[in-house]
């Protein structure tokens, strides 16, 4: 009978010959166990497809901290950039209701260009100085005009039922689009109509570009003279009153 302690002495020297035949030996595995034991996964997997190959090879090292993870690995899946921008430009419109959404210099209607002079030259001003507080109130006249007849259109689309809805269809950004190019031209009719009819723009105004996209809205919903009926009802106009606008 063989003396156990022989039969194990011979397995280890078998199991460090057979080492030495993959190109390592058992001192080696005992000095720098990670490396080696790399080694030996990626030469077991010499038979497998590259591709499983490359991956127990990567994930061994990637386990065992033979290399470091990527820098990049680290960073989110989903860059947020466009996301932020996104927000500023959504943000800006809210505050400022551009007449010309789709306009980013902000140059082509006159109230746009006036608005956005004050805001620029007033961020080159000393803050609470004489100056700026005359610029700080003429675009807080401005603006508040502009969010006075947005609430006006959004009293009436609640009352024509449309509550959760009204924020998003009074919502008009760069990427608003009109639903279909045969509306615009009807559009334009209606909203100078709503304008000689009723006071929901106040008087000397030119008609912002941004009301033909709810207009063009209203008229996928079905809804325009239901919108109508309402706005005469709340903001009527005086016969001496009418006269058409312009669009910007």
């Amino acid at each position: 009978m063989k003396d156990p302690q022989n039969v194990e002495n011979s397995a280890l020297q078998k199991q460090g010959s057979n080492l030495k035949t993959k190109g390592f030996s058992l001192n080696e595995a005992l000095l720098v166990p990670k490396q080696i034991i790399n080694k030996a996964l990626c030469v077991n997997a010499s038979n497998e497809p590259t591709g499983m190959k490359d991956w127990l090879c990567a994930f061994c090292c990637l386990r065992l901290g033979c290399i470091d993870y990527p820098k990049h690995e680290k960073q989110p899946l989903v860059n947020n950039n466009n996301h932020v921008q996104n927000y500023s430009v959504v943000h800006d419109d809210e505050r400022n209701l551009w007449s010309s959404p789709h306009d980013l210099s902000h140059t082509e209607a006159v109230d746009d260009r006036m608005l956005n002079s004050w805001i620029q030259t007033r961020r080159q001003l000393e803050k609470d100085s004489e100056e700026w507080q005359k610029l700080n109130y003429e675009i807080y006249t401005l603006r508040q005009a502009r969010r006075e007849v947005r609430t006006r259109w959004r009293r009436i689309l609640e009352d024509l039922g449309f509550q959760k809805e009204a924020e998003s269809l009074l919502s008009v950004t760069k990427q608003s689009t009109i639903s279909n190019p045969k509306n615009m031209k009807k559009a334009m009719e209606l909203l100078l109509r709503l304008a000689d009819d009723t006071t929901i723009f106040p008087a000397g105004w030119d008609l912002p570009e941004r009301y033909l996209y709810i207009m063009d809205r209203l008229i996928c919903l079905d809804a325009v003279e239901d919108f109508f009926n309402i706005a005469n009802r709340r903001y009527p106009k005086s016969h001496e009153e009418t006269g058409s606008k312009m669009i910007k």
